[in-house]
């Protein structure tokens, strides 16, 4: 097992354990696979950001038995960790306080502010129906959140500021993980997806300190975030030599997936 520290001062060594985020600093662990092996597991995902740890806690609730999450960085945090809230729509916390925010409604302020175009209205539309059932889903996990305004007098409140922030969010979601049995392992980058003769996924070729880790999976979702602080990435999406962008996105989120 190896400490991780997170901390909100700014260090270049974000591979060697710290990581920007709002909060305070805290202490967990996280494990390292250390050596080549091979691996069995129902379900691999690749990246144990917030999306990864809530794919993998979702899918044990679901009755996955065996699961490994693939990190590649010093222990599962990702940009969620330098996150300060959450968009929801018709949440627990909106019903308690009276807020009136209809999904319909904001779908059609989502897509109106893109122009109806380049954008695909299916994925807007599930992002907003299942926000509400997000919140809900993370006060179970031990989460509380405090509706906040994006500018003044905004109307609906659909900000939901996490207490402690992405921190302690994330805080809640490894220590759940850890509670149902899932394997994290960090340091660990995925390299390849792996597929059988008739194109199936059959599991994942991941790198160690050591050499490569071979995981073999039914199944694999792949969560390893944005592309932020890809610089090359960045140039072929905004069409544009110079990039003078400060991003908040943790310094892994490189489009590796």
């Amino acid at each position: 097992m190896k400490v991780n520290i997170y901390c909100d001062y700014p260090s270049e060594v974000w591979h060697e354990e710290f990581i920007f985020s709002e909060g305070g600093c805290v202490v967990v662990t996280s494990q390292e696979a250390t050596k080549t092996e091979n691996l069995k597991a129902e379900l691999v995902i690749i990246g144990g950001g917030g999306a990864g740890l809530a794919a993998a806690l979702a899918a044990a609730e679901n009755g996955c038995k065996s699961i490994i999450v693939l990190e590649k960085a010093g222990s599962a945090a990702g940009s969620t960790a330098m996150a300060h809230d959450i968009f929801g729509a018709e949440s627990p916390v909106q019903k308690r306080t009276g807020v009136d925010a209809p999904k319909d409604d904001l779908f059609k302020v989502a897509m109106e502010w893109a122009h109806w175009t380049r954008i695909n209205p299916r994925l807007v539309r599930a992002f907003i129906d299942k926000s509400g059932d997000t919140i809900g889903w993370l006060e179970k996990k031990g989460l509380s959140f405090e509706l906040i305004q994006f500018y003044p007098n905004q109307v609906p409140l659909v900000r939901h500021s996490v207490m402690g922030h992405g921190n302690q969010l994330m805080k809640v979601l490894r220590k759940n993980c850890e509670d149902l049995g899932i394997k994290i392992l960090t340091r660990t980058p995925a390299k390849k997806i792996l597929r059988g003769e008739k194109g199936n996924v059959t599991g994942v070729v991941a790198a160690t300190k050591d050499g490569e880790l071979t995981v073999t999976a039914r199944s694999v979702i792949v969560a390893t975030g944005g592309y932020g602080n890809n610089k090359e990435c960045l140039r072929n999406i905004v069409r544009t030599t110079t990039i003078l962008l400060h991003t908040t996105d943790h310094p892994a989120t490189q489009e590796t997936g």
